[in-house]
């Protein structure tokens, strides 16, 4: 059975014993102490008699009170690099929209458009014609691979390469599999990129944050510049 003890008579108690002294604490425990003796002696009162009808019960609802004091000491602990999203964030938006989060890239100090993060992919994909307008043909390793899609239309690559990605001056080398033919994107880094990233990005936003060494760096979508 959970007992409920009266959040008032706590608060009252907390304020007189603020201080925090031993004593203080020891007679606390036995108000508690005392307060469930008495709900014992209550619940005992209510009990049905033989052959009467209980009172159905409703679910128990936990209540968990947190004071500002200790609000104000575990913020104070917290780490100024906290990789989070803010209220300020939320001020760059200026209307609502549905737009996939499409960034750049350095790469070979060329700068790649329309990349597009995906994290519902598992594999990190770049077209053969990106890679051979960088002249990066001879880097190209031989191998097999069934990519799925949404729809399980399967397509083959039997390529792939690894390539350093510079993202706000954060250097990555990353596995690619090399596709062939028209894509709307020319780069998609999926799930493993994102995750070896440490990354947390954001449709909503139009952004994404990971963690560096001189703090928490924020990359924004191509059209958010």
């Amino acid at each position: 059975m959970v007992r409920i003890i009266p959040p008032l008579l706590l608060d009252w108690w907390d304020c007189q014993n603020a201080e925090g002294s031993e004593g203080g604490h020891l007679a606390r425990a036995f108000l508690l102490l005392n307060l469930c003796e008495l709900g014992e002696l209550i619940d005992k009162s209510i009990q049905p008699e033989e052959g009467g009808t209980e009172v159905p019960q409703g679910p128990v609802v936990k209540r968990i009170k947190v004071s500002a004091a200790i609000q104000g000491q575990t913020q104070g602990r917290v780490a100024g690099n906290v990789l989070a999203f803010s209220e300020e964030d939320f001020e760059t938006l200026s209307h609502p929209h549905n737009d996939a989060l499409v960034i750049s890239f350095l790469l070979n100090n060329i700068r790649i458009k329309h990349v597009l993060v995906d994290p519902g992919s598992s594999a990190n994909i770049i077209r053969s014609t990106v890679i051979e307008q960088l002249g990066l043909l001879d880097r190209i390793i031989p191998t097999s691979r069934i990519l799925n899609g949404f729809n399980m239309a399967s397509e083959a690559t039997e390529r792939e390469i690894i390539l350093p990605i510079n993202i706000s001056d954060a250097v990555q080398d990353t596995r690619f599999h090399v596709i062939k033919g028209d894509a709307r994107y020319n780069a998609l880094p999926g799930r493993l990129w994102i995750h070896n990233m440490k990354a947390v990005p954001s449709t909503l936003l139009q952004m994404m944050k990971f963690p560096a060494k001189d703090g928490i760096r924020t990359v924004y979508a191509s059209n958010m510049r």
